[in-house]
């Protein structure tokens, strides 16, 4: 005889699965925007002339804020997949700063392709949308972004490309290229 708690519902194992992917995009981003801070912060000393700004540094802050905002609404109205990329729109549409709407944006492209996978349905739309954002934030995290999504379509040939953009802006980058020959050696 199976005995089930009065008033709990079966989980439901992709709903699980699918936010704790979710989460896991979001914790990322969350951990190289710290490492960034914590980079910019240690390295005052040198020229403003390096790609991150005072303008992006603030715009980090603001989307750190929404981030939290958007992390405590998926728990707290245990949202599907589909919730999910409904909030991240939402803050999206409502950014006023264009670099925080971009990072926000990278979320979503990031999530649309952690519920989608590789889907070639999905391949322009989630492509196209983090080649903006890469055109806008313009840093080594956008354009690996690109790269390692592009990698994922099979498309080779945008994948170079941005390993390229990648290497000039952080030339300590490693591409699946790189890796592969120094395990050879």
């Amino acid at each position: 005889m199976n005995v089930e708690s009065v008033g709990e519902r079966p989980i439901n194992k992709k709903k699980w699965i699918i936010l704790f992917s979710v989460l896991g995009a979001l914790i990322v981003g969350l951990i190289i925007a710290i490492v960034v801070v914590l980079a910019i912060r240690n390295n005052k000393p040198q020229e403003v002339t390096q790609s991150i700004s005072q303008e992006y540094n603030e715009a980090l802050t603001v989307y750190f804020d929404d981030n939290e905002n958007i992390a405590d609404a998926i728990v707290e109205q245990n949202l599907d997949s589909e919730g999910m990329l409904k909030l991240i729109k939402e803050k999206i549409d409502v950014a006023e700063n264009e670099m925080v709407k971009a990072m926000l944006e990278e979320d979503y492209y990031m999530t649309l392709f952690s519920i989608y996978g590789a889907d070639e349905s999905k391949k322009d739309e989630i492509l196209n949308g983090l080649i903006k954002v890469e055109e806008v934030l313009k840093t080594a995290e956008a354009s690996e972004a690109v790269a390692n999504i592009a990698f994922a379509y099979y498309d080779f040939d945008m994948y170079q490309k941005y390993v390229d953009i990648t290497k000039e802006r952080n030339p300590a980058f490693k591409s699946i290229y790189d890796v592969i020959e120094e395990t050879e050696e």
